[in-house]
């Protein structure tokens, strides 16, 4: 049984106003029927929206609309919006969403300094959940930029990257490597709204 799915960017129902707002499903399409999809805003309905393909994501679509700060929308996507290709289409899914305030996002720089440049390093920027938001390699003393994050708490984690691919590896016994080490900044990054905040990094010798 095939069903489609979809989901969206919005965080807890809310949308950043620095990225479009895109939803996502589980297959591809064949088609798309936009007349069946309806938006309330603020319990009126509104037609002046647009959908588009991503253009680097088979999966994934904007949703084009002047969205208006503290008001609330519904999206119905209503039965049989989507079809995928093999003809499957989906049951009516609703999402309730609402903007947020510019002012309630921040900037944060952290200037990196490697111990051997020649090495790989993986930067990884963590929230007050311990998730990763974000992945950067580093190479070199550099830069990291983090424009325009909601505004909270984030820590950040250090990947020694010993065959530099990018990830972090597990130990293998038939090869007698051991897991690549892992170094947690002490340091708390809180990113307090509207503000940007610059801080330095130094990454230890393992």
């Amino acid at each position: 049984t095939r069903t489609i799915q979809l989901t969206d960017n919005a965080l807890n129902g809310k949308i950043n106003p620095y990225r479009p707002y895109q939803f996502f499903l589980n297959f591809p399409l064949k088609e798309m029927d936009a007349t069946k999809i309806k938006l309330l805003e603020d319990s009126v309905a509104r037609t002046n929206f647009t959908i588009e393909k991503d253009s680097s994501d088979v999966l994934a679509y904007s949703f084009i609309y002047p969205w208006k700060n503290k008001s609330t929308y519904i999206i119905t996507y209503g039965d049989d919006a989507f079809t995928e290709l093999f003809g499957t289409k989906n049951k009516e899914t609703k999402r309730t969403i609402t903007p947020e305030s510019k002012d309630e996002y921040a900037t944060l720089k952290i200037n990196v300094d490697v111990p051997e440049p020649n090495n790989s390093y993986i930067l990884e920027l963590l929230n007050d959940k311990k998730a990763v938001i974000r992945r950067d390699i580093i190479t070199k003393k550099e830069t990291i930029s983090y424009n325009n994050y909601k505004a909270g708490i984030y820590f950040a984690r250090i990947v020694y990257d010993t065959n530099k691919n990018g990830k972090w590896d597990t130990g293998n016994v038939k090869e007698q490597t051991q897991p690549e080490k892992i170094w947690y900044d002490p340091k708390e990054y809180s990113m307090r709204a509207n503000w940007d905040r610059e801080e330095i990094l130094t990454i230890p010798k393992q």
